[in-house]
């Protein structure tokens, strides 16, 4: 009798883990999905004229809504619809930890899926074949080759690189992440993979899965209530040295595209490449350097290199002390100075541009914000204020909060969607050079090289184009992700599903006008991103085998030239 009972109780428990939400569940968590686009998005008017993707029309979706058989397909449709905005800071999340791991990666080089990266501990496990080198060809997996598999992950990553698409969806080929795949607990235990090894001869491997989390299958079983409330998004934790009532202003500042490629080959404090024989380093030997520096020297020229990793460090103000001091030293020791920002997924912007100011020893103008006014901000901004002037802030806090303010209370008596563009940092676009205690300059003042790729995002995307329209340097590259605004979130979307998404709560605005083959002429840098000046791809074979010599060799040469040209 007892046997029975149990029976019946694990029969019953294992229906309710499993049960579908209803209809009515499905459509009210979209409903509450959509309505925070509309209240929160910022380009929403951009992505209409530029993609004609119209994300107040919910008719369709809410029809393939309620055809939904299963909660994966509910949750793919609503990836798909956020997806549609082709927003890297755009973003829904499945509430799942679950992933899978075979151990390795694989990029496109040269068009080719080439492993990059391997987990030697699972070589030593014996879960991954000894023989796997780096520059190894995937060449299928499972039931299909990795460009197939890319093709079909690539619909799951929003951002508007196309570059970029390729890149972080191979990932997804052998790294399977819940949060982005609905469905990526559906494999099998282990994969059959074919592999061209560099000697040329192919090998056929069966390698585990490494399973980590959680699989989610269903939403699970929930009544209806007759009312439903509101979600409050997630709150910022608090910056160092920050006060309260600026602390407002932190989600508009927060130029950050987030990525599951950042966990495992972006914003690492090492540049991708190998530096030449005779590279002296400085930073990024020590867990307190925020930067990775050094100096070498090619042809009587002396160079000094120094990458950015993220535009986020844990102490900015010990940051900004060990760049400054960085700049210093190689504003006295080097002819030209290169400066790495691949792979930098952004951060805080307002850091950024205390970094850019270190850079450019004249005054130039700051990236601006349009922001989508809410009646949220708008409390939020007159508390801030009361809270200064009760503080007795610095009248330049004040100054800023109160010229946000007004921007944002205009735009939203006005109905207009977006305020104009906007200072975040300081009162005024206008950033005037640092001096010194004699008035002279303090910033790096020779000329300067810009590092950027696909993978460059966000704070990274702002980066450089403030150093294109201040016409401080030239940049080298790829085109940058085009991740242009500020990311608001993640928040609650639904009491049922429990999903997840980010939203862009502003767009980020040049000085100066582009044109690209891709895009109308405009100052925004969303989707359009920074298109260098020099285009070099590093992706190819050659960089993959011989640690980006070539690519080395080829930004070398272009700052030696570029001095020669300029008659040093």
């Amino acid at each position: 009798m007892k046997t029975a009972n149990l029976l019946a109780g694990l029969a019953l428990l294992s229906a309710t883990c499993f049960a579908q939400l209803t209809p009515e569940q499905k459509s009210l968590d979209f409903q509450h999905l959509a309505g925070l686009y509309a209240k929160q998005y910022a380009p929403y008017e951009w992505k209409l004229g530029t993609y004609g993707f119209d994300l107040l029309n919910l008719a369709p979706w809410l029809r393939r809504i309620g055809d939904s058989k299963t909660d994966l397909e509910f949750y793919e449709i609503s990836q798909e619809y956020v997806n549609s905005l082709r927003d890297a800071h755009a973003t829904y999340y499945l509430p799942s930890d679950f992933a899978a791991f075979l151990g390795f990666t694989v990029d496109s080089y040269d068009g080719r899926y080439l492993i990059d990266a391997i987990d030697t501990s699972r070589i030593a496990k014996g879960t991954l074949p000894s023989e796997l080198a780096i520059g190894d060809e995937l060449v299928w997996l499972d039931d299909r080759g990795p460009g197939d598999w890319v093709r079909a992950f690539s619909g799951f990553r929003p951002v508007p690189n196309p570059l970029t698409v390729r890149r972080e969806a191979a990932l997804f080929v052998t790294y399977r992440l819940q949060q982005y795949l609905p469905r990526a607990h559906e494999i099998a235990d282990n994969a059959v993979i074919w592999v061209r090894h560099r000697s040329g001869q192919y090998h056929v491997h069966v390698v585990p899965w490494e399973k980590t989390g959680r699989p989610l299958v269903s939403a699970g079983i929930s009544p209806t209530p007759k009312y439903s409330g509101q979600v409050a998004a997630a709150s910022p934790g608090e910056e160092e040295g920050t006060p309260p009532y600026m602390q407002v202003l932190r989600p508009l500042r927060t130029w950050r595209m987030l990525s599951p490629r950042q966990a495992l080959t972006t914003g690492g404090a090492r540049p991708v490449f190998s530096l030449p024989p005779g590279f002296v380093q400085r930073l990024g030997r020590a867990q307190s350097d925020f930067f990775f520096s050094g100096t070498y020297a090619s042809e009587g020229v002396r160079i000094g290199f120094v990458r950015i990793p993220g535009f986020e460090p844990l102490s900015r103000f010990q940051a900004l002390a060990q760049f400054s001091s960085e700049m210093t030293f190689l504003q006295a020791n080097t002819d030209t100075l290169v400066v790495d920002i691949m792979g930098n997924p952004g951060g805080d912007g307002c850091y950024t541009q205390d970094l850019l100011q270190l850079l450019i020893p004249y005054r130039f103008q700051m990236i601006g914000g349009e922001i989508r006014p809410t009646r949220e901000l708008l409390i939020a901004f007159r508390a801030a204020i009361d809270i200064a002037r009760l503080s007795r802030a610095p009248n330049y806090e004040i100054a800023i909060l109160e010229a946000v303010f007004g921007d944002i209370e205009g735009s939203y008596r006005e109905n207009r969607g977006r305020t104009g563009s906007v200072s975040l940092c300081s009162v005024t676009p206008d950033i005037d050079p640092l001096l010194d205690r004699n008035g002279n300059p303090s910033a790096y003042s020779k000329p300067l090289l810009v590092l950027t790729d696909e993978l460059s995002g966000s704070a990274a995307d702002a980066f450089a184009a403030v150093i294109q329209d201040a016409r401080r340097g030239r940049t080298f590259g790829m085109r940058t992700v085009g991740a242009g605004g500020s990311v608001k979130g993640p928040f609650y979307t639904g009491f049922y599903s429990g999903g997840f998404a980010s939203v862009t709560g502003s767009l980020l605005v040049r000085t100066v006008p582009v044109t690209s083959k891709d895009f109308p002429v405009s100052q925004y840098i969303e989707n359009i991103g920074v298109r260098p000046d020099i285009e070099i791809d590093y992706m190819t074979e050659e960089n993959l085998l011989k640690r980006g010599r070539p690519f080395v060799d080829a930004f070398t040469r272009s700052v030696v030239e570029s001095l020669r040209g300029a008659g040093r």
